[in-house]
């Protein structure tokens, strides 16, 4: 079974209002969770 979503988080401007921002996608597989951030950055986590 795999399961591919976003990661968003929502951010509190100067102004008082909140934005939710696109943090990066991750994917779910076998025990991994494979990150890959919006700056392309990736991290591979595995389950123990």
């Amino acid at each position: 079974m795999s399961s591919k979503s976003t990661i968003s988080s929502p951010v509190k401007l100067k102004d008082g209002t909140s934005q939710e921002v696109d943090l990066g996608k991750y994917y779910i597989e076998n025990g991994r969770m494979l990150i890959t951030g919006a700056n392309g950055e990736k991290l591979l986590l595995t389950k123990l």
